[in-house]
């Protein structure tokens, strides 16, 4: 079942932030809690926030955390995911394509025409794409991090 998220969830939604910042290739960076315990909860009671949570037999095993803003250069809005994630014991069913229809909806009904969303995680990122792809989103672009010596 999928669920807009409650502040009563925030706690779960760090724990599973903490698995998702533990596979990803995010490590180098600090998890920091508390932080994200702030934003999440912000972004629940924000008009322009969305976080969703994914639940099998009551308990939460994923979620969606996303918002709208208008674009730097224009007074239109954008939708975007800042993260979705599925714990690893239940990964493979509908859950992570029920939630981005979920943002996907969401993102229609404020009228919203550009709805942007990605893999930066570097968890599972070829089935990541394929299911993204599924859904009818379409690469536009390539994110890259430095790693060189200069």
């Amino acid at each position: 079942m999928i669920r807009p998220a409650t502040l009563l969830d925030v706690p779960r939604i760090v724990e599973l932030g903490a698995l998702m910042h533990a596979e990803s290739r995010f490590t180098m960076l600090r998890f920091d809690a508390e932080k994200m315990a702030r934003a999440t909860a912000l972004l629940v009671n924000a008009p322009d926030g969305l976080v969703l949570v994914a639940e099998r037999e009551g308990r939460v095993v994923g979620g969606f955390v996303g918002c709208a803003e208008e674009h730097f250069f224009s007074r239109d809005k954008f939708a975007f995911d800042l993260a979705t994630y599925i714990d690893p014991a239940h990964r493979g069913g509908y859950l992570a394509a029920a939630l981005l229809r979920r943002f996907v909806r969401w993102a229609r009904s404020r009228g919203i025409a550009c709805i942007n969303a990605g893999i930066a995680s570097g968890i599972n990122h070829d089935v990541s794409e394929r299911l993204y792809e599924r859904l009818g989103f379409v690469r536009v672009g390539t994110a890259y991090e430095y790693q060189g010596t200069l």
